[in-house]
């Protein structure tokens, strides 16, 4: 029996981006998802980060027991909510380059002072096989 992708519905996702004090990277994660990105700017860690939630995702949707929704630690959930926004053109930059929007030859290295983390919210579509 074929099965075909049905869209069950979403949440809205807050992650929070943060300068690691183990290594110095920055860190994308998401306060609802506990997944996470990294990468020696910004973008990088946003587009970690959203390649991983797809990731979740698909193997979700093929019907593996996965969760999709597990609560950051503690001290990154206090860390998003006294951030302040992230500028939502870095962000459309990031969506941009995960759906192959962006030139490859074009890189965008965006770093601003350590110990400042920025929150950004966004939809999470999640979708179910059904049968059909």
């Amino acid at each position: 029996m074929a099965t075909r992708r049905k869209k069950k519905g979403g949440f809205r996702e807050t992650f929070v981006i943060y300068e690691s004090a183990e290594d110095g990277c920055w860190v994308a994660h998401g306060v609802s998802t506990d997944q996470i990105g990294t990468g020696d700017c910004i973008v990088e860690a946003i587009v970690g980060y959203m390649r991983a939630i797809e990731h979740v995702i698909q193997i979700a949707a093929e019907g593996k027991d996965i969760a999709i929704r597990r609560l950051a630690p503690p001290e990154v959930r206090a860390m998003a909510k006294n951030a302040p926004s992230l500028p939502k053109e870095i962000y459309e930059i990031a969506h941009k380059q995960v759906y192959g929007k962006w030139p490859d030859d074009l890189p965008v290295k965006v770093d601003p002072p350590p110990k400042h983390p920025f929150k950004w919210a966004h939809p999470i579509l999640v979708a179910e096989r059904v049968p059909g």
